[in-house]
């Protein structure tokens, strides 16, 4: 994945399922709401993580802010994009076991 067009070491998931978005931050497993109708408008709103401490904290302050501010996905085979008005991104792929 990459934030704004930098590879984001510390690694953080993304997962949607029925209204729901979850996933692992570096530190944290997350979940929220995802409001994405009409189709491309994207938001993920109620946030809840769990509080443990660890050495990547800021890498993951990063990454919640950036999906904060996402507004707009774009889709396809192997990818998902999450995209502002102001041209920042948030690019996921796949995990392949």
């Amino acid at each position: 994945m990459s934030i704004d067009g930098v590879p984001f070491a510390a690694g953080a998931t993304l997962a949607v399922d029925d209204g729901r978005a979850f996933g692992q931050g570096p530190c944290n497993s997350w979940t929220g709401k995802v409001y994405a109708t009409p189709f491309p408008e994207w938001r993920i709103r109620d946030v809840v993580a769990t509080e443990l401490a660890c050495d990547h904290l800021p890498a993951e302050a990063r990454f919640f802010a950036a999906m904060d501010d996402m507004t707009h996905s774009a889709v396809g085979i192997g990818y998902l994009d999450l995209v502002d008005q102001k041209g920042r991104a948030v690019k996921f792929v796949p995990l392949v076991p």
